[in-house]
């Protein structure tokens, strides 16, 4: 389900994400298992043989860690695109519920770049990334199910920057 060039309009949904809750499970479980350890090696260090808890101990900072490292993919990780008069309405994943950015339409003059194959596990995905002005790291958005055009979004820019609003 691939967006054609012209489909993209003036205003409107550009890209939706439909794998997102993959990702928000993935973060929760990271850090439901990280408090799940922290306690464990708290509780069966007075049931159970030293070994055990001593073994949940360290495992839980080390989760802990990944969970971090997935709350900063999850900060990048676009939902949804939609274009409007003053710019690029980008949404990525918040803690909790979604954190929206608009990115002005003079920022995306080369702001994409190319999409990208990645494996992993024997999977394949594809991703395209997203400059963001004042950024460090891009957004992420995953093409791998669901379509996005960037040759669209591209020629959409320039139309909406040259025109003055």
């Amino acid at each position: 389900m691939r967006h054609q060039a012209g489909a993209v309009t003036e205003e409107g949904s550009l890209y939706r994400n439909s794998r997102l809750r993959r990702v928000r499970g993935l973060q929760y479980g990271l850090w439901t298992a990280a408090l799940a350890f922290g306690l464990g090696a708290a509780v069966l260090r007075w049931v159970w043989p030293a070994e055990d808890a001593l073994a949940l101990a360290i495992l839980a900072p080390i989760l802990a860690a990944m969970a971090l490292g997935m709350e900063l993919y999850r900060s990048l990780y676009v939902t949804e695109i939609r274009a409007l008069p003053g710019g690029l309405l980008v949404e990525t994943l918040g803690f909790r519920g979604r954190r929206r950015h608009l990115l002005p339409w003079a920022a995306l003059h080369r702001a994409l770049a190319p999409e990208r194959r990645y494996n992993a596990r024997g999977a394949s995905s594809t991703a395209v990334r997203l400059r963001r002005p004042g950024g460090r790291l891009p957004f992420i958005i995953d093409t791998t199910r669901d379509g996005f055009d960037p040759a669209a979004l591209a020629k959409l820019a320039r139309r909406r920057t040259r025109r003055p609003d």
